[in-house]
């Protein structure tokens, strides 16, 4: 048996690579690329991209002995794709927190609900030495990017969901021959397919419409409010200068080694190293 990461990974042995995806960076393209590639544009369509990866594609579909030689088999072409931690974090709010229905924002409300409920009791019990009190009040629509940042904080961020866990947990210590980045997409999209050798479109899927909406910081807007906005403002529009801070402690493992900074600047990191 093989346990996550490792269990997402995409083989291909007749195109020889081996894809790492990491949630909320691109991932839904490149795997439908590669679904694409293996299975024919027809399965596809009409289909949920993640479950047919799950389903015909993924490491976990090989038994444990064949995953095993394949995750040792150095001979294939190893790559993934990272994004500035900054703005995949907003990304994953806005996806899937916005119309809260996917299971992702459901599971996060009731987790923190019970974590309020727990630090509610040991406040009351130790007369407010030990407890502290919870920002988290209300129902999910009352819910603003500041106070997910803080309830992000009281957990250990192996616990996240995947769509917000750091994204160095997705690839641990294993040598990746190709890294790509998420803010230049399609050239390293491009670059990829030249050392692999192999064509085909990056479609575009799961895409959040972008547009000056308001000049407003959006960092305290609820998700009641975050809902009647058709398009959404860059990354940047929803921090103030103490919750960049508060992001990047909380994946400063990612920031330290992808290279990352809150304007999106990047030391050259090279894709033939431990990712």
């Amino acid at each position: 048996m093989i346990y996550w990461p490792e269990k997402h990974f995409i083989p291909s042995e007749r195109l020889r690579f081996l894809y790492m995806p990491i949630a909320k960076v691109a991932c839904s393209s490149l795997k439908t690329w590669i679904i694409t590639l293996e299975l024919g544009e027809e399965a596809t369509r009409n289909v949920e991209i993640h479950g047919v990866a799950r389903e015909h594609l993924e490491l976990d579909q090989h038994s444990a002995l064949n995953a095993r030689q394949i995750l040792a088999d150095r001979s294939l072409f190893r790559f993934a794709f990272v994004r500035n931690p900054w703005d995949r974090l907003v990304s994953a709010f806005v996806q899937k927190f916005i119309h809260h229905v996917d299971s992702p924002a459901q599971k996060f409300w009731r987790d923190a609900e019970r974590r309020r409920t727990w630090r509610g009791w040991l406040n009351w019990l130790t007369a407010g030495w030990l407890g502290e009190p919870s920002s988290m009040s209300g129902d999910l629509t009352t819910l603003t990017f500041r106070r997910f940042v803080a309830e992000l904080k009281q957990v250990s961020s192996s616990d996240y969901d995947p769509h917000w866990r750091p994204q160095h947990l997705f690839l641990g210590q294993r040598q990746v021959d190709f890294l790509g980045r998420f803010e230049r997409l399609q050239e390293d999209f491009a670059q990829l397919q030249r050392k692999l050798g192999i064509g085909g479109s990056l479609p575009e899927v799961n895409r959040i419409p972008r547009g000056v909406v308001t000049t407003d910081c959006l960092a305290d807007w609820t998700l009641e409010q975050l809902s009647t906005i058709e398009q959404f403002p860059g990354y940047q529009q929803f921090y103030t200068a103490d919750l960049v801070q508060e992001v990047a402690s909380i994946y400063a493992e990612d920031i330290e080694r992808f290279g990352y900074t809150f304007a999106g600047a990047r030391r050259t990191t090279p894709a033939n190293r431990a990712a």
